[in-house]
């Protein structure tokens, strides 16, 4: 909150945490979640210490545009991005505690994960409050965890694994060369036509500038279940950008423009997708416009890949 206010004000910062904290909640069939009013999503909300800035709704899906990132609720799960030092495990603990049937938390490698509120800034730390929000909820608790190169990491605590049913795409980018750090901070128009562009017209979009630089973007399917969501760090000596999709040829059509609107110096492409063939097909088509290297593995049905640029 107190980044977007200071953007808000139009204040350069001396630093920002855009590598996002995840949070992935699967309930059981018969869920509500679409019917919370916003009143209690917005309270909820600040207890993770962040704030609704806008929404769009579709029919099987609501996508809440953050002063850090995103919220995305369907009618049985919710995925619950948030930058900065937001405590995303909060809104969780404080959401209906009945029906619940498993989390997942992941965070990329902070760049100064001493920063982090208490509870986000260690593995142990990271750990404890998957376990202590599972044991809140009364979850069976099962807590699986993946601890990779980078510093990133990754906690499930599940009856039933809360990606189950679900496939997504996230891309992490960083090292944003200058040029178009620079066209990003200053173009606005540009930038929003360019993102505008990748969805069709039975996509409804939502996007917010911050100032005086830093985007985002919530886009969401009129009919079905489809989300995606952008968000722009676009400071120098911090830059970041992400983006996550369920919509599995979204990304594959579109990766090649990713690269070439922000030519990353380090980009990693998380795949989770339950459907072995459609994850091959999906793959095939990424490695036609990438050179991509495979990263360590995160269970049978996901897979990390680590860009390399071409010499």
């Amino acid at each position: 909150k107190q980044w977007y206010q200071r953007r808000v004000r139009g204040t350069m910062l001396e630093f920002y945490e855009g590598r996002e904290k995840v949070v992935r909640a699967r309930y059981h069939r018969g869920s509500a979640l679409l019917t919370v009013p916003r009143e209690c999503w917005e309270k909820l909300l600040k207890e993770a210490d962040c704030e609704i800035i806008s929404e769009i709704e579709g029919e099987q899906v609501r996508a809440f545009l953050l002063s850090e990132s995103s919220l995305f609720v369907w009618s049985n799960h919710l995925i619950l991005k948030t930058c900065g030092t937001t405590t995303p495990l909060s809104l969780i603990r404080s959401l209906e505690k009945t029906g619940l049937q498993g989390i997942s938390y992941q965070h990329g490698a902070f760049l100064r994960p001493h920063e982090q509120q208490h509870g986000y800034r260690t593995y142990a730390e990271v750990k404890k409050e998957v376990l202590e929000t599972s044991l809140d909820l009364k979850t069976p608790v099962l807590v699986q965890d993946n601890i990779f190169a980078d510093g990133s990491m990754e906690f499930q605590s599940s009856s039933t694994l809360p990606y189950r049913g679900a496939s997504f795409l996230d891309v992490k980018i960083s090292n944003i060369a200058h040029d178009c750090l620079y066209n990003a901070a200053s173009s606005k128009e540009h930038l929003t036509k360019m993102f505008c562009r990748m969805f069709p017209g039975t996509w409804s979009v939502d996007i917010h500038h911050f100032e005086p630089c830093g985007f985002s973007l919530n886009a969401i399917s009129f009919t079905g279940e489809k989300y995606a969501t952008i968000h722009v760090t676009p400071e120098a000596k911090f830059s970041y950008a992400s983006f996550e999709t369920n919509d599995m040829n979204l990304l594959a059509r579109e990766i090649t423009f990713i690269v070439k609107l922000f030519v990353p110096g380090n980009m990693d492409i998380m795949m989770f997708w339950p459907d072995k063939s459609a994850r091959k097909a999906l793959l095939k088509k990424i490695m036609k416009r990438m050179s991509l290297q495979p990263g360590k593995s995160a269970g049978k049905k996901t897979q990390l890949f680590q860009f390399v640029k071409k010499t």
